[in-house]
């Protein structure tokens, strides 16, 4: 399931989008721009935020068919 979902298309746009701000994130490191930095941070963490919440769910149906052993 995991390699079937890694060979997305969208999944390996994720990925270089990702590489994208690093890249652009060394660049801002050499310029010694914190603020841009704070900027892709918040970025990402927007980016990230629904798939956290969706961790957060599977794990909590993960714990109650533990629960229910």
């Amino acid at each position: 399931m995991i390699e079937e979902i890694t060979e997305q298309a969208h999944f390996k746009e994720r990925i270089e989008y990702v590489e994208y701000l690093y890249e652009q994130a060394l660049s801002l490191e050499e310029e010694k721009n914190i603020n841009d930095i704070d900027h892709l941070i918040d970025v990402l963490a927007t980016e990230a935020t629904p798939f956290l919440a969706g961790i957060q769910a599977i794990r909590g149906i993960k714990e109650r068919m533990q629960n229910a052993e």
